[in-house]
């Protein structure tokens, strides 16, 4: 991931160069190995994804603290961290654009990524469809009539690891 991430900025920081304009973008790149049980994340400034396991309900972000990973288009060569993470059964990551985060209601609060996580928490038994759309309704009733900012966009995946095929026993 962290080496696409660093192709995909070269060539867009080319791009953007002969333009004459100044227009970066955040991204995050996660390759998911089922058969490994692994999950590798790059991030170019994009906000953390979440990590919520249905079992144990646990949520946390993949990375608190992102060094040198600017946005795409900022600069000519830039390299990426790369965060593992083995996955377990039922893991579930939910990427999101910062328009979730930088939502406000009529008080001029930001929905924030507390509130994400709880939304995320409070729904976390639904399907991953019903789980995105509960997560947008709960930003949209946050929000109340105040116009969103910035773009909202949720991806989820859950890992659903492949067990063994149990072997069958022979009777004589």
């Amino acid at each position: 991931p962290g080496l696409f991430l660093s192709l995909l900025n070269s060539n867009f920081h080319a791009t953007m160069k002969r333009t004459d304009q100044i227009i970066f973008v955040s991204a995050c790149f996660i390759v998911f190995d089922a058969r490994e049980a692994t999950a590798r994340c790059a991030s170019a400034g994009h906000p953390s994804p979440l990590l919520a396991n249905r079992r144990t309900g646990e949520i946390r972000t993949v990375y608190n603290d992102l060094k040198k990973n600017s946005a795409l288009g900022l600069l000519p060569q830039a390299a990426y961290q790369v965060f593992d993470h083995e996955l377990r059964e039922h893991d579930i990551f939910l990427l999101f654009t910062d328009g979730v985060e930088e939502a406000m209601n009529a008080q001029d609060e930001y929905y924030g990524m507390e509130r994400l996580q709880r939304a995320m928490s409070e729904n976390l038994k639904l399907d991953i469809g019903d789980l995105t759309e509960a997560i947008v309704d709960d930003i949209l009733k946050f929000s109340g009539d105040q116009p969103l900012a910035d773009d909202l966009c949720l991806v989820a995946a859950e890992a659903l690891l492949n067990k063994p095929a149990a072997r069958p026993t022979h009777q004589n």
